[in-house]
């Protein structure tokens, strides 16, 4: 986490809104809070109703916050949904940094947060942080619906700190994604984006053991590297739990020979 990052943090970690709102900490600037594992450059806050307009703009303007609306995605989504995108979608810019805050109406998000525990960002704090089951639930949720580069990275190294079973990530996959590829074939099929813009978040400081493999990699092929990482840790899982099975069977057969 970079110390723009932190100061952010502890400027709004007090403000008496995330005791009157269901607001959360979530995204990647969360997950690298509990992995180190990377940096990232904005802060997500998650409601579980519908965004307090008033609310978030009397918490974001007397701290300097600038609000960035986007007018033709309010429009579209005025026009096909019939409601107000800032309910569910506010973005400011404050000392440089994103703020997003965001409510989710699909189903699977909605599920997940209902059940999520949560604890405080630090000792004291206003600002509750997801448990890191729940974060890395979203990740692999986000990772099947926009296939950035930081959510490929993001998702083989918690698959390779066995953080999440490939048995829970098919079982996410299959909520997503109707069809007939498996989870792999899928996976395989990403293809790089140049609206990519989790590429410019896919950043690590030369302390980071992935700082060299990425440092002089254009977008392209940052996003390659990324997939290819997730592809070989979901292999390597895959035959971890074939060896597993095995081990079972053995391990009856020669309990029946002893009988």
């Amino acid at each position: 986490m970079t110390n723009e990052i932190k100061d952010l943090l502890s400027k709004i970690e007090h403000n008496s809104i995330f005791d009157k709102h269901p607001l959360y900490f979530i995204g990647g600037t969360a997950l690298s809070t509990y992995l180190d594992h990377r940096i990232s450059y904005d802060v997500d806050i998650v409601s579980t109703e519908l965004l307090s307009i008033p609310a978030i703009k009397a918490f974001a303007f007397p701290l300097g916050a600038r609000y960035i609306p986007d007018m033709k995605r309010a429009s579209v989504f005025k026009i096909n949904t019939g409601k107000n995108l800032d309910n569910f979608y506010m973005k400011f810019m404050l000392d440089g940094i994103k703020l997003e805050f965001v409510h989710f109406e699909d189903e699977l998000r909605q599920s997940v947060l209902i059940n999520a525990e949560s604890t405080s960002y630090t000792e004291g704090s206003k600002l509750n942080i997801l448990s890191l089951d729940s974060i890395i639930t979203l990740k692999a949720i986000a990772l099947f619906d926009r296939q950035k580069s930081r959510d490929l990275f993001d998702m083989a190294i918690i698959l390779e700190r066995k953080l999440i079973t490939i048995e829970e990530l098919e079982r996410i996959y299959s909520f997503k994604q109707a069809g007939d590829k498996t989870l792999q074939e899928y996976i395989q099929s990403f293809d790089p984006k140049k609206d990519d813009v989790g590429d410019t978040s896919l950043d690590f400081l030369p302390r980071h053991e992935h700082h060299k493999t990425f440092v002089k990699l254009t977008q392209d092929q940052r996003f390659d590297k990324c997939k290819e990482m997730l592809l070989d840790q979901y292999d390597a899982k895959q035959k971890e739990k074939l060896k597993d099975k095995q081990k079972e069977v053995t391990s009856s057969v020669k309990r029946n020979k002893k009988r």
